[in-house]
């Protein structure tokens, strides 16, 4: 068919389709931030185990550089990482298929995306290249319940950033503890989600879960302070800390943790997504004693001779100065 110069230039207007970058609509894709070692990893693989011992289909994907999302659920095993097998399969001239990156338990999908080598790249960077083979991979077309990623939440920006700046995901999950640093990066995740929701965002904060919750408190006062509901306090436990380090499950539901990790599954499958109200710098240490954080002490002004050691010379001004008439 004659298309006549109008209808090729009216045709040329359209945008072409966007790249899809969520699952299907009725997937839960949550991401899970928190501070490095606060347990993300221990929550996550016990709460996707618990999911699917429920009847959902879970699929975990380990968004941080370290790779050590699916240890736990694997025993210790470490899987081999999607940016790795890319490289690998890419000089031997062949295509990455889902079986080479994806792997499973008793239910549980897991991957991890990975990183680069120490000073050879960008961790952020390498979350967006895995994404991308993701997507070459069917990510939008797979049929799961559950997505899960873990993300390394102390930080938020660059491919870090992606779930909440891209909409990727309906929900964020924190993960924290009663201790400064840790809530300090919670409060940064919730400042990304408050950021991003002014620039249009869809992403909501779905509640905080309290790791090694030792009953001081601090946690929980956060979670009442920006605004967020509390998902599970998993205590302080020799036991738990034991079995973590031996790389076994304790969501299990005939366990001793598995009403706790039932409650947490439920929880997190409910939660709504909340807009977070971010705390100031001096809010968030108003949480703690003085004593703890150091909230008593003033700031004191450097002084020239305190950097140099000696007096300043002063020297004449070399400034022409003119008269006014």
């Amino acid at each position: 068919m004659h298309l006549t110069g109008a209808a090729l230039r009216a045709e040329a207007a359209h945008e072409p389709d966007p790249v899809p970058t969520t699952a299907r609509k009725d997937t839960q894709i949550i991401a899970i931030y928190g501070k490095g070692g606060i347990g993300k990893s221990f929550t996550l693989a016990n709460l996707s185990y618990m999911m699917a011992q429920q009847g959902k289909k879970v699929l975990l994907i380990g968004c941080d550089p370290k790779s050590d999302t699916t240890s736990l659920l694997f025993g210790g095993r470490a899987c081999p990482t999607i940016i790795e097998t890319s490289t690998k399969k890419k000089l031997a001239g062949e295509a990455v298929a889902i079986g080479d990156v994806c792997f499973k338990r008793d239910g549980v999908y897991a991957m991890e995306l990975g990183g680069p080598e120490v000073g050879r790249g960008c961790g952020g960077r390498g979350i967006i290249h895995g994404f991308e083979l993701l997507e070459k991979l069917g990510f939008h077309e797979w049929g799961f319940d559950y997505v899960l990623l873990d993300f390394l939440g102390d930080v938020v920006c660059g491919g870090f950033g992606l779930p909440i700046a891209r909409d990727m995901c309906q929900k964020v999950i924190v993960v924290g503890s009663n201790d400064l640093q840790s809530l300090y990066v919670a409060n940064n995740v919730c400042s990304a989600v408050e950021y991003f929701r002014k620039l249009g965002g869809n992403v909501g904060v779905g509640g905080l879960v309290i790791n090694k919750d030792d009953g001081t408190g601090e946690a929980q006062a956060f979670a009442e302070s920006v605004g967020i509901p509390v998902l599970a306090s998993i205590p302080a436990d020799e036991d738990i800390r034991r079995k973590s380090a031996n790389y076994e499950i304790i969501g299990k539901p005939d366990g001793r943790w598995g009403p706790l990790f039932a409650d947490l599954a439920r929880n997190v499958g409910e939660a709504a997504p909340h807009q977070p109200r971010p705390l100031s710098q001096d809010g968030l240490l108003g949480l703690f004693a003085s004593e703890t954080v150091g909230r008593d002490v003033v700031l004191e002004p450097a002084t020239f001779e305190d950097m140099c050691g000696t007096s300043p010379i002063v020297k004449p001004s070399l400034e022409v100065v003119y008269d006014t008439v």
